[in-house]
């Protein structure tokens, strides 16, 4: 298959947004993201999503068409993004590189098992596996577990906005020290049905969930402090805190949207949203940026193919216009057109 990769604007994308993470498609960074194509005769038949951020660069999404599944698409789209990534940190200018780069896979997209073995080859590890489960506000309303949830005196739960910014920036600093989560983004944050639990005049645990966008407000993060696991009751009092707000300020067909990797949530979610929409399986990877430093002078460059450029393996070879020792220009183009360069053919031919 003639295959070639390519970095595509965002609005080229659309068709490809069942094979997209809800988490990725709502995100308020979306705008941001840069987006490889897989195009084969001129047809988007693969697409990757990466965030290039210096604490945590991730692959946030691997797409193929079914039409084009096994013949190589992931793994083109993976080596060219990863190269991409290393060159973009191996630079004088960015102070430091990150510990690893994360990547998450649906399998909706892709067969689970020709994926693990594409980023397991590649040196990615999985960490996490879970799936993403979509309420509505209209579920919230007059749900009898939320509206008796008893919260204990000695805990305090408050909205974002309502959460000292000092205090939610020492929590931010012992989940950093832990290497629970990347850090706490407040600008990102939907104020209202973001909550802190509060004892003692320290966050001890939280629920936050992203600005809502296109219908949809996405839970990102769910922790207690100590980090032994979070319980049924104290997921309930967070999520009575959360659901209170939202019936407040959100139509009701808006969705909520949970990324569950646990029997406790997967219980408790069963439990008081029995209709709740769970479709979206995915799996997380990590690769160490040392194992990709490794990778990029071997295995990705191996995988990459490239051609030399060269006048006899253009159409315009026997252009009347063509110069032998000139490859980017011509008698009739100061630089020759893109498409000469894709394989297409120049409005100006002639033959000799």
């Amino acid at each position: 298959m003639n295959l070639r990769i390519e970095r595509i604007d965002k609005d080229l994308v659309s068709s490809f947004s069942d094979f997209i993470l809800p988490a990725v498609l709502t995100n308020p960074d979306y705008d941001k993201f840069s987006f490889y194509g897989a195009i084969s005769e001129n047809t988007l038949c693969g697409l990757l999503v990466c965030d290039i951020k210096e604490f945590a660069p991730e692959i946030l999404s691997i797409g193929v068409s079914p039409k084009y599944v096994n013949q190589g698409v992931a793994k083109a789209l993976l080596s060219y993004a990863l190269k991409d990534l290393f060159y973009y940190f191996d630079r004088d200018s960015v102070d430091e590189v990150p510990n690893f780069v994360a990547a998450r896979v649906l399998e909706k997209a892709s067969l689970p098992g020709p994926m693990d073995h594409i980023l397991t080859g590649f040196g990615f590890e999985p960490v996490s596996k879970g799936e993403f489960c979509e309420i509505t506000v209209r579920d919230l309303i007059n749900n009898k577990y939320l509206q008796n949830a008893k919260i204990p005196k000695s805990i305090t739960y408050l909205s974002l906005k309502d959460t000292p910014h000092s205090m939610i920036r020492a929590f931010n600093d012992e989940l950093i020290k832990t290497d629970q989560f990347p850090g706490i983004e407040i600008d990102v944050l939907e104020e209202d049905l973001t909550v802190f639990g509060i004892k003692d005049d320290k966050i001890i645990r939280c629920i936050l969930f992203l600005k809502e966008k296109q219908g949809v407000i996405q839970n990102i993060f769910l922790y207690q402090m100590p980090s032994e696991g979070i319980e049924s009751a104290e997921l309930m009092h967070l999520l009575s805190t959360s659901a209170a707000a939202a019936i407040r300020k959100f139509p009701n067909d808006t969705r909520l949207n949970f990324w569950i990797d646990n029997d406790t949530t997967r219980k408790l979610l069963d439990h008081m949203f029995p209709e709740a929409i769970c479709e979206q399986k995915a799996t997380f990877y990590e690769l160490p940026f040392t194992t990709l430093k490794a990778l990029t002078e071997s295995r990705i460059n191996e995988d990459l193919e490239f051609t030399m450029l060269a006048n006899e393996n253009i159409l315009c070879a026997d252009c009347k216009y063509c110069m032998a020792d000139e490859v980017m220009e011509c008698k009739k183009f100061y630089q020759k057109p893109d498409a000469v360069f894709e394989g297409g053919e120049c409005k100006l031919y002639e033959k000799k």
